[in-house]
């Protein structure tokens, strides 16, 4: 109640604008902070499926492109996935003792799951096989459950959530019942994911950008054509090389 808060946010217009926070204590110190509001005419979700993204959202909390990583930074994460993350052991993309994955997982039954927790950091990336049949507030909710665990088990672990990636355009296509996965439900639960890291203080890896064509989809030639989700190497070095390029450093 002893906060005082300016901002000049004009809500109908376009553009990034401050909010200020001051604040005195019973002996006259101040305290100031300054937080940058970004206004825009369409949000993540009413964009199209081809305009989608996170561009100015969620700044503290998406991974911005870094200085390329080596090697070690990659032996010191955890990957912790489904049978989507398993492939990158498979394909060599990444050293199969920094995998744990099993195929099926999700954020419900991960909770089953024994997680090994690494003391530099976990890279989580789950979600594929959830999409179609999860609730996006149930899929959150276990999700961020999930996290929680993994911050109690080791308060040091630098966290690191991984965006689930596009599927092929056959599955838009044929995404005409609610137990189905498509571009837009997988839109949809990136946005909620990016949210729920900014709550948890966690990173968010929008590694997904790197996979899309141009209509916002799979990029052809990047998934296997008998199913338009799993990745082939191409793909999972483009994933590789991102999460090399948009480092987690601690501290920023």
């Amino acid at each position: 109640s002893e906060v005082e808060v300016t901002n000049n946010i004009d809500y109908s217009k376009e553009g990034k604008y401050e909010i200020v926070y001051k604040v005195k204590d019973k002996s006259g110190n101040t305290g100031e902070v300054i937080r940058e509001v970004s206004v825009f005419k369409n949000g993540p979700l009413a964009m199209s499926l081809k305009d989608f993204n996170l561009d100015g959202y969620f700044e503290t909390t998406i991974l911005k492109e870094t200085e390329r990583m080596d090697d070690s930074y990659i032996n010191e994460t955890v990957f912790y996935g489904d049978s989507i993350t398993y492939n990158f052991g498979y394909y060599l993309a990444l050293p199969t003792n920094v995998i744990w994955a099993k195929s099926n997982v999700t954020p419900e039954n991960a909770h089953t799951w024994t997680v090994p927790i690494n003391p530099h950091g976990t890279n989580i990336s789950l979600g594929a096989n959830a999409v179609a049949v999860m609730t996006e507030e149930y899929f959150i909710s276990q999700y961020e459950s999930l996290v929680e665990k993994v911050k109690k088990a080791n308060p040091s672990t630098l966290v690191i959530v991984q965006s689930i990636f596009p599927v092929d355009a056959a599955w838009d296509i044929a995404s005409q019942t609610r137990t189905t996965i498509n571009n837009t439900k997988i839109n949809r639960l990136n946005y909620l994911l990016a949210e729920m890291c900014e709550r948890q203080k966690v990173k968010f890896l929008n590694s997904a950008v790197v996979l899309k064509d141009g209509n916002g989809q799979m990029t052809y030639g990047y998934a296997y054509a008998s199913d338009g989700i799993h990745l082939l190497p191409v793909a999972n070095n483009k994933v590789i090389e991102y999460f090399r390029t948009h480092a987690y450093i601690e501290g920023e």
